[in-house]
Protein backbone atom coordinates (compact mmCIF):
# COMPACT_ATOMS: atom_id res chain seq x y z
CA UNK A 1 0.00 0.00 0.00
CA UNK A 2 1.05 3.53 -0.74
CA UNK A 3 -0.48 6.99 -0.41
CA UNK A 4 -0.97 9.57 -3.13
CA UNK A 5 -0.87 13.38 -2.73
CA UNK A 6 -4.47 13.46 -1.44
CA UNK A 7 -3.62 10.90 1.25
CA UNK A 8 -5.71 8.13 -0.32
CA UNK A 9 -4.25 4.64 -0.24
CA UNK A 10 -3.25 3.03 -3.54
CA UNK A 11 -2.35 -0.63 -3.90
CA UNK A 12 0.20 -2.08 -6.29
CA UNK A 13 2.10 -5.30 -6.85
CA UNK A 14 5.81 -4.95 -6.07
CA UNK A 15 8.57 -7.35 -7.08
CA UNK A 16 11.70 -7.20 -4.93
CA UNK A 17 14.90 -8.94 -6.01
CA UNK A 18 17.79 -8.91 -3.55
CA UNK A 19 21.35 -10.19 -3.35
CA UNK A 20 22.92 -10.37 0.11
CA UNK A 21 26.53 -10.97 1.09
CA UNK A 22 28.08 -11.24 4.55
CA UNK A 23 31.67 -11.52 5.74
CA UNK A 24 32.97 -12.33 9.23
CA UNK A 25 36.67 -13.07 9.02
CA UNK A 26 39.17 -13.24 11.89
CA UNK A 27 42.62 -11.94 10.95
CA UNK A 28 45.00 -12.61 13.84
CA UNK A 29 43.74 -10.50 16.76
CA UNK A 30 41.51 -8.50 14.44
CA UNK A 31 38.09 -9.33 12.97
CA UNK A 32 36.79 -7.97 9.68
CA UNK A 33 33.00 -7.85 9.24
CA UNK A 34 31.14 -6.81 6.16
CA UNK A 35 27.61 -6.83 4.79
CA UNK A 36 26.30 -5.97 1.37
CA UNK A 37 22.66 -5.99 0.32
CA UNK A 38 21.73 -5.04 -3.23
CA UNK A 39 18.05 -4.62 -4.07
CA UNK A 40 15.97 -4.09 -7.21
CA UNK A 41 12.30 -3.02 -6.92
CA UNK A 42 9.78 -3.21 -9.75
CA UNK A 43 6.20 -1.87 -9.50
CA UNK A 44 3.42 -3.18 -11.73
CA UNK A 45 1.30 0.00 -11.94
CA UNK A 46 3.64 2.73 -10.68
CA UNK A 47 6.74 2.10 -12.77
CA UNK A 48 8.04 5.64 -12.11
CA UNK A 49 9.05 4.23 -8.70
CA UNK A 50 11.13 1.38 -10.13
CA UNK A 51 14.67 1.43 -8.88
CA UNK A 52 17.36 -0.18 -6.86
CA UNK A 53 19.31 0.37 -3.72
CA UNK A 54 22.11 -0.89 -1.56
CA UNK A 55 23.18 -1.22 2.06
CA UNK A 56 26.94 -1.81 2.32
CA UNK A 57 28.92 -1.78 5.56
CA UNK A 58 32.42 -2.71 6.67
CA UNK A 59 33.72 -2.90 10.23
CA UNK A 60 37.12 -3.74 11.70
CA UNK A 61 37.35 -4.86 15.33
CA UNK A 62 41.01 -4.39 16.24
CA UNK A 63 43.20 -5.19 19.22
CA UNK A 64 46.90 -4.70 19.98
CA UNK A 65 49.22 -6.86 22.05
CA UNK A 66 48.99 -4.36 24.89
CA UNK A 67 45.75 -2.89 26.24
CA UNK A 68 44.46 -0.99 23.20
CA UNK A 69 41.40 -2.07 21.18
CA UNK A 70 38.59 -0.56 19.18
CA UNK A 71 36.25 -0.46 16.21
CA UNK A 72 36.40 1.26 12.82
CA UNK A 73 33.47 1.21 10.43
CA UNK A 74 31.74 2.72 7.42
CA UNK A 75 28.27 2.31 5.92
CA UNK A 76 26.55 3.47 2.74
CA UNK A 77 22.78 3.12 2.22
CA UNK A 78 20.81 4.08 -0.88
CA UNK A 79 17.11 3.25 -0.83
CA UNK A 80 13.77 4.57 -1.92
CA UNK A 81 12.22 6.88 0.66
CA UNK A 82 8.80 5.52 1.59
CA UNK A 83 6.49 8.48 2.13
CA UNK A 84 3.40 6.51 3.06
CA UNK A 85 5.21 4.66 5.85
CA UNK A 86 8.03 6.96 6.95
CA UNK A 87 6.42 10.37 6.62
CA UNK A 88 3.13 12.17 7.14
CA UNK A 89 3.96 14.17 4.00
CA UNK A 90 2.46 12.27 0.99
CA UNK A 91 4.28 12.35 -2.34
CA UNK A 92 3.40 10.67 -5.62
CA UNK A 93 6.81 9.98 -7.11
CA UNK A 94 10.23 8.54 -6.47
CA UNK A 95 12.66 9.94 -3.92
CA UNK A 96 15.91 8.15 -3.06
CA UNK A 97 17.41 8.50 0.41
CA UNK A 98 21.21 8.32 0.60
CA UNK A 99 23.07 7.94 3.88
CA UNK A 100 26.79 7.65 4.54
CA UNK A 101 28.17 7.10 8.01
CA UNK A 102 31.48 6.29 9.67
CA UNK A 103 32.69 5.67 13.20
CA UNK A 104 35.88 5.10 15.15
CA UNK A 105 36.03 3.97 18.79
CA UNK A 106 39.03 3.10 20.93
CA UNK A 107 39.49 1.71 24.43
CA UNK A 108 42.65 1.59 26.48
CA UNK A 109 42.55 -0.79 29.41
CA UNK A 110 42.07 -4.28 28.05
CA UNK A 111 40.88 -6.74 30.69
CA UNK A 112 42.00 -4.56 33.61
CA UNK A 113 39.64 -2.91 36.08
CA UNK A 114 40.03 0.61 34.64
CA UNK A 115 39.75 1.81 31.04
CA UNK A 116 39.74 4.98 28.96
CA UNK A 117 37.23 5.32 26.11
CA UNK A 118 37.18 7.66 23.07
CA UNK A 119 35.19 7.74 19.86
CA UNK A 120 33.73 9.70 16.97
CA UNK A 121 30.72 9.25 14.65
CA UNK A 122 29.58 11.05 11.50
CA UNK A 123 26.34 10.76 9.46
CA UNK A 124 25.25 12.52 6.26
CA UNK A 125 21.74 11.93 4.82
CA UNK A 126 20.36 13.47 1.61
CA UNK A 127 17.48 12.94 -0.83
CA UNK A 128 17.20 12.89 -4.64
CA UNK A 129 14.15 15.21 -4.83
CA UNK A 130 15.62 18.72 -4.47
CA UNK A 131 12.64 20.28 -2.64
CA UNK A 132 12.49 17.43 -0.13
CA UNK A 133 16.27 17.48 0.32
CA UNK A 134 16.24 21.23 0.97
CA UNK A 135 13.79 20.70 3.86
CA UNK A 136 15.08 17.39 5.25
CA UNK A 137 18.85 17.08 4.65
CA UNK A 138 20.53 15.88 7.84
CA UNK A 139 24.14 15.95 9.03
CA UNK A 140 25.45 14.88 12.41
CA UNK A 141 28.81 14.32 14.01
CA UNK A 142 29.70 13.45 17.57
CA UNK A 143 32.78 12.90 19.68
CA UNK A 144 32.95 11.16 23.04
CA UNK A 145 35.46 10.47 25.77
CA UNK A 146 35.30 8.91 29.19
CA UNK A 147 36.37 6.12 31.45
CA UNK A 148 35.16 2.80 32.71
CA UNK A 149 35.49 0.60 35.75
CA UNK A 150 34.98 -3.16 35.73
CA UNK A 151 35.24 -4.70 39.21
CA UNK A 152 34.38 -8.19 37.92
CA UNK A 153 33.88 -9.92 34.56
CA UNK A 154 30.10 -9.71 35.03
CA UNK A 155 29.83 -6.09 36.18
CA UNK A 156 31.11 -2.88 34.63
CA UNK A 157 30.41 0.86 34.66
CA UNK A 158 31.30 3.65 32.25
CA UNK A 159 31.03 7.42 32.41
CA UNK A 160 31.22 9.04 28.98
CA UNK A 161 30.83 12.68 27.91
CA UNK A 162 29.54 13.20 24.37
CA UNK A 163 29.34 16.30 22.20
CA UNK A 164 26.97 16.10 19.21
CA UNK A 165 26.44 18.63 16.44
CA UNK A 166 23.36 18.31 14.20
CA UNK A 167 22.70 20.37 11.08
CA UNK A 168 19.18 20.42 9.58
CA UNK A 169 17.60 22.97 7.22
CA UNK A 170 14.49 23.32 9.37
CA UNK A 171 16.37 24.43 12.47
CA UNK A 172 19.50 26.18 13.54
CA UNK A 173 22.57 24.02 14.04
CA UNK A 174 22.10 22.10 17.29
CA UNK A 175 24.95 21.36 19.64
Amino acid sequence: LDRDVSGAEKSDLVSVTALNFSLDQPIGRQRLRGNAALQLNRYRDHDQRNGGGHDVSLQLDWETIENLSGLLGVQSVDRQYRYGLDSAQPFDGKNDERSQSAFAHAKWGGMGAWSLIAGANVLDRSYSVAEFDAANKFRQWSAEAGGGYRPSPDLGFALVARHTRITRPDSATLT
